[in-house]
């Protein structure tokens, strides 16, 4: 198997992954992506301008003998925080389930092997191989390990449950050395 680094894969895993799976680890990766890119700080931001709208409406009727202005921006950020808070999440699970069913080369079972210096994921389709510098991020939660960017894949997914608790340790450990700073651990 050619890879960047000759030795041994610190870890080999063989997955299949489904659409749910991956439209769930699709939105925890784009919601740690960024602070402005989680749904509760979307929401706080509509509420805020929702209670900053509705706090004018003394001042503004005061001076304009009318309030439907503020009114109707304080009701649009109230509308907002909802549709941030609930709608968009269930959006975007389905759009990223839909990315999933169309690519069949994802649905295919995967051998993937993480090497100091690379990773390479082979399918009886196609085969990828890069660097760990060609990815931007790598994030974690208790059920899976998303490492976005890279040149053929935008997102490479790893269900955790496919790995022994030896493995899990060893290629977490390895992710927060090559990613440093650009690594994030989270809850879920």
């Amino acid at each position: 198997m050619p890879t960047f680094y000759e030795g041994e894969p610190i870890a080999v895993v063989h997955q299949t992954l489904t659409a749910e799976e991956y439209a769930q680890a699709a939105v925890f990766a784009e919601s740690h992506r960024s602070v402005w890119s989680r749904r509760g700080v979307r929401a706080a931001a509509a509420l805020t301008v929702a209670a900053l709208a509705f706090s004018c409406i003394p001042v503004y009727r005061y001076q304009y003998a009318t309030a439907w202005i503020p009114i109707a921006v304080g009701c649009l950020g109230v509308l907002l925080a909802a549709y941030f808070f609930w709608f968009q999440p269930v959006r975007m699970q389905k759009r990223a389930a839909a990315v999933f069913q169309k690519n069949r080369f994802w649905q295919q079972r995967c051998k993937i092997a993480f090497y100091r210096d690379s990773v390479c994921c082979e399918t009886p389709y196609e085969k990828i191989s890069g660097y760990w510098s060609d990815y931007y991020a790598c994030y974690e939660c208790p059920a899976y390990l998303v490492v976005a960017g890279g040149w053929d894949r935008h997102l490479l997914i790893v269900d955790k449950k496919q790995l022994s608790p030896g493995q899990r340790e060893a290629v977490s450990a390895h992710m927060r050395e090559q990613f440093a700073n650009r690594y994030l651990w989270a809850k879920q």
